[in-house]
């Protein structure tokens, strides 16, 4: 499922914010590891261009916004809830 993502780069070495509200597509799936959901990027996307056909600098982009994508709790609830609504439980 793709879902808008928006969130800041930051060089932590540096201690800089390289972008503010970056604003992007990420297209993620919901898999599950030991009983637990994870959310999984599988793309990111900028103005419908997909980052990892890019350059290295697009590339690398797309490995600091996966980082955040997959840790972000409101992402994963969200992905959960659509799931469930495409693929309801058996009663």
């Amino acid at each position: 499922m793709r879902y808008p993502f928006c969130t800041d780069l930051s060089d932590k070495a540096l201690g800089i914010t390289l972008f503010q509200d970056f604003e992007c597509e990420v297209d993620v799936s919901l898999i599950w590891d030991n009983g637990e959901p994870v959310l999984e990027v599988n793309a990111v996307y900028v103005d419908g261009a997909n980052l990892s056909k890019g350059e290295s600098a697009s590339q690398f982009l797309v490995h600091m916004i996966a980082d955040k994508a997959e840790r972000d709790d409101d992402l994963l609830t969200r992905l959960i809830e659509d799931e469930e609504i495409r693929f309801p439980r058996a009663a």
